[in-house]
């Protein structure tokens, strides 16, 4: 959980300073595996999930 959150609220920073695209790195490899899935689920996760995929 901590880890999707962790890139969400990295996502929200560079878009605030307009540094988009970017590339974000992670060894989360279930969370990576859900974002690039473009499927999500109920849980917690799926959730924050859900918002970085937005």
């Amino acid at each position: 959980m901590a880890e999707a959150v962790v890139i969400l609220r990295g996502i929200i920073f560079v878009e605030k300073l307009g540094l988009i695209p970017v590339v974000i790195d992670s060894d989360a490899l279930c969370v990576v595996q859900m974002i690039n899935s473009g499927k999500h689920n109920n849980t917690d996760v799926g959730l924050v999930v859900r918002d970085i995929q937005d």
